[in-house]
């Protein structure tokens, strides 16, 4: 039997997704505890069929929920959020449509139907108003406008001041495999930091970090608390004040090359939070590369690169000279 309501029609990036997930999702103002009654007592359908939570969906399957049973108020107010994040449109205006759009492809090194990889610039935010996330929904509007329930955002984060190679998801298999691979440790990321102080040779760095959400910062322990941290170091160059380091980071804690930098006696210049010299512009990390494993099955190349911005070369030459250009020249192409 046929009941009047709002209806959605499942995407090619929602296949897979449970009912009251896609919902969850699609249908911001109406509580979890509400999508199950409705679903309990059938009045969210699949296909016309009573349906359960855990039902999972496939594209081109209809979702319909009652609009007798959730208050007319609550399905407007739902329909409407869902309309406004369907469209870059309602993206804010430095962000919005066509902008937006080019604004990203600008920054775009490598692309597939799964990911997209930007060189992001040092000074802007990997998520929040004008961050990449609006940059990527403007991008991505058409995917977006043809599912439920996937957004595509940025799979790991950069601080606003680093710069480099950040991956965004352009499909939920591509986000799924992506992020299952950066948690079993398979991906490895290296990063180029400009310390203070000189730092000969190879070293391996391994703390205990904790987070103070006060003071937002994140600081060595000596108690065991904590989550591990370890990277590897390398110096590339140096003087008798600075070092460019190679860093490779088998973990990815919050801050955590400019917190053990800082505690092993080399701070990244210009990086005041923990101890660093004076530098203009502020300090200078650089996201530099990202090495894959074979068989991740996203048809990526062995390693992608982001070249360094213009004003960390600059900084390199002034800092090094022609110590760079002998040492490692590929750095200045």
């Amino acid at each position: 039997m046929h009941q009047s309501g709002q209806e959605f029609l499942v995407g090619t990036e929602d296949n897979g997704r449970r009912v009251d997930k896609i919902l969850r999702i699609a249908l911001p103002e109406l509580s979890l505890s509400l999508i199950h009654r409705l679903l309990r007592t059938g009045k969210i359908r699949l296909n016309d069929q009573k349906t359960s939570a855990a039902e999972r969906v496939a594209p081109g399957d209809r979702l319909l929920v009652n609009c007798r049973a959730a208050s007319a108020s609550q399905l407007a107010a739902a329909g409407k959020h869902w309309q406004a994040r369907r469209q870059p449109e309602s993206l804010p205006p430095a962000a919005a449509g066509q902008a937006g759009a080019n604004a990203l492809t600008d920054l775009i090194l490598y692309e597939n139907d799964d990911l997209v990889f930007v060189n992001k610039p040092k000074g802007l935010l990997t998520h929040g108003p004008d961050g990449l996330d609006n940059l990527a929904a403007a991008y991505l509007a058409t995917k977006v406008s043809q599912s439920l329930a996937f957004r595509p955002a940025p799979l790991h984060r950069l601080d606003r001041n680093t710069s480099g190679l950040l991956a965004i998801s352009a499909s939920l298999r591509g986000a799924q495999l992506f992020s299952a691979a950066l948690a079993a440790g398979q991906l490895r990321k290296s990063y180029l930091a400009l310390l203070d102080g000189q730092l000969d040779g190879e070293a391996t760095w391994s703390n205990r970090l904790a987070r103070d959400s006060q003071s937002r910062q994140t600081r060595v322990t000596s108690d065991g608390h904590g989550q591990l941290a370890t990277s590897r170091v390398t110096s590339l160059a140096s003087t008798a004040t600075h070092t460019l380091a190679h860093v490779v980071i088998e973990s990815g804690r919050t801050h955590q090359i400019r917190v053990q930098c800082a505690a092993h006696g080399h701070p990244l210049s210009g990086d005041c939070k923990y101890g660093g010299s004076a530098l203009p512009g502020g300090y200078l990390l650089h996201a530099w590369k990202l090495q894959f494993p074979a068989g991740l099955e996203l048809a990526l190349p062995a390693t992608l690169v982001a070249p360094l911005p213009l004003a960390f070369r600059q900084a390199l030459a002034q800092q090094f000279d022609c110590i760079i250009e002998q040492n490692c020249p590929f750095l200045l192409d």
